[in-house]
């Protein structure tokens, strides 16, 4: 069968999201010293090594921070969905979709500082260099 959502991507993301959900399903656990791996480090961490946009902003309204990945034709790829299992997700945007109500992009202060703070950039730098590790020995690139 194959699902509504499958007519939207573009040949080009389809294979983006494909290589970033076998990215990230093939990464090790990462030790962050006690820190939690978050959907801002998993954001960025993609978006470093594939050709997608890092965003942040809110899941479901205010008080649910969160980042994802947006494609060019402003499609979404969450590769690291609240609370769920299952991810990386590839959520179509365009029509009648509902979940383009789930996903706000909002730039504000507070937020922008924990992104910026040394010890979430440290982890970033991290996860960045575990994923890119990953593709190097998937012979994604």
């Amino acid at each position: 069968m194959t699902p509504y959502a499958m007519c939207t991507p573009t040949r080009e993301e389809l294979k983006i999201f494909l290589s970033i959900r076998k990215v990230i399903k093939s990464m090790p656990d990462i030790d962050l010293d006690g820190k939690l791996l978050s959907c801002h480090m998993m954001a960025r961490a993609t978006a470093s090594h594939f050709p997608v946009r890092f965003t942040t902003g809110y899941f479901k309204g205010p008080g649910w921070a969160h980042s994802w990945c947006v494609t060019k034709e402003n499609n979404i790829i969450d590769p690291y969905p609240w609370a769920s299992l299952g991810g990386p997700l590839f959520i179509v945007t365009k029509d009648l979709s509902p979940w383009r109500q789930l996903y706000r992009e909002v730039k504000q202060r507070r937020y922008r500082d924990y992104l910026t703070g040394d010890i979430f950039l440290g982890c970033a730098e991290k996860v960045t260099k575990v994923m890119g590790d990953t593709i190097q020995a998937l012979a994604l690139k």
